[in-house]
């Protein structure tokens, strides 16, 4: 039997393989998954994981709340699929539990590639957009920041997008779907260099931003459907992922970056470059270009210079990547990407194409694997591997 716990920490006895599906958001379920429902092995599939390193004593108070809860269970089942925790906090909490565990997550990162932690690829979606031709586009590229929850690479890049007057030719946002409260602490001096915060005031406090043709300041939430996306129609798209290295600025001593994933992480933002048939620039870990390479999609090397991809620095990575986009909005540039759009649709939709086989091939993986753990640990309930860092 498979016992569900949302969010909230209700309780739900899943009695069908319908439940199932709306418990995972998939109706491609595979049928043979019923025998788990029907199984008498006792599953617990929780929803969220606070195990990150910088939660602190909240760990291993969490830690002893699911000793507590996981008498009786056989398999604790981990759902963290729009999450990429920190793996040696995974293979921490593995250790700790009597139950075996399996751990899902939304990294697509090679090197969670342990038995029990599973890849979801519910990001990866394929959603192609009837865009316009390229002399219509506009404005002409798109940099969204929704949220910022300690990730001032976000708020750094746009800072940068705003020192050089780019404003005007993109649909720009930072902190648009965050609380005013949240939003508080970055129009505050103490939170950056105080020459910093002096300097650029007018850009701190007119938190949250968007800057939509000659708007500046108006509050703006984008939705993560790339079709809700106001950025659709633009022609190049600064790609703002959830991923970057956990380290402090050295351009801005006191500001830290991106306290969150330090893997390279797929999201609906990489997506909607694909899907609206745009020519991207990407903020994430470094590497994160060729990553995107390796599987196959075509990032446009002959009209981009990708090479802030390899750059170490952060601080410098953001300027040469807005160095970047500055040269492509130029007209020079553009009229060189006007005069070869035929040849660069047929690669875009291309890429469409390689998504496609993509999110096939990772959703049968998905099943493939969960199914092996899940049945592993029918066969075998008191013999879970053991992983010791």
């Amino acid at each position: 039997m498979i016992h569900y716990v949302d969010p909230d920490g209700k309780h739900t006895e899943i009695k069908s393989l319908i439940d199932f599906k709306i418990i995972t958001f998939n109706d491609s379920v595979p049928e043979n998954f019923d025998s788990f429902i029907k199984s008498d092995i006792k599953i617990l599939w929780k929803v969220g994981t606070p195990v990150r390193g910088d939660y602190g004593e909240v760990y291993d108070d969490y830690i002893n709340h699911l000793r507590k809860i996981e008498v009786g269970y056989d398999i604790i089942v981990f759902d963290d699929s729009t999450e990429s925790n920190y793996k040696k906090d995974i293979i921490k909490l593995h250790n700790r539990l009597r139950s075996k565990i399996i751990y899902i997550h939304g990294s697509a990162d090679p090197i969670y590639d342990l038995d029990y932690m599973i890849e979801n690829p519910g990001f990866l979606q394929c959603e192609p957009y009837i865009d316009l031709p390229f002399k219509k586009r506009n404005p002409l590229f798109s940099c969204l920041s929704r949220m910022l929850m300690n990730r001032q690479q976000r708020m750094m890049i746009t800072l940068e997008i705003y020192k050089r007057g780019l404003l005007d030719y993109g649909v720009v946002s930072c902190g648009s779907g965050e609380s005013s409260e949240e939003l508080v602490k970055y129009s505050q001096p103490q939170e950056f260099p105080n020459e910093i915060y002096e300097k650029y005031k007018s850009f701190f406090q007119s938190l949250p931003i968007i800057a939509d043709v000659k708007n500046v300041g108006s509050n703006f939430s984008n939705s993560a459907n790339h079709l809700n996306n106001p950025g659709k129609d633009c022609l190049f798209n600064v790609v703002i992922e959830s991923s970057g290295e956990n380290k402090i600025s050295k351009k801005y001593p006191g500001v830290y970056f991106n306290r969150g994933w330090d893997n390279w992480f797929i999201t609906e933002k990489t997506m909607k470059f694909i899907n609206c048939r745009q020519i991207p620039i990407f903020l994430s870990t470094q590497g994160y270009v060729g990553f995107l390479r390796d599987l196959g999609f075509d990032v446009f090397d002959d009209f981009v210079n990708h090479s802030y991809d390899t750059e170490e620095n952060q601080d410098l990575r953001i300027e040469m990547i807005v160095d970047e986009l500055e040269r492509l909005i130029k007209n020079e540039s553009v009229d060189n990407i006007l005069k070869n759009e035929q040849t660069i649709r047929i690669r875009m939709d291309k890429n469409i194409s390689v998504l496609q086989n993509l999110i096939s091939k990772k959703w049968e993986n998905y099943y493939e694997k969960l199914y092996s753990q899940l049945s592993e640990s029918i066969d075998n309930p008191n013999s879970p591997t053991k992983y010791i860092i």
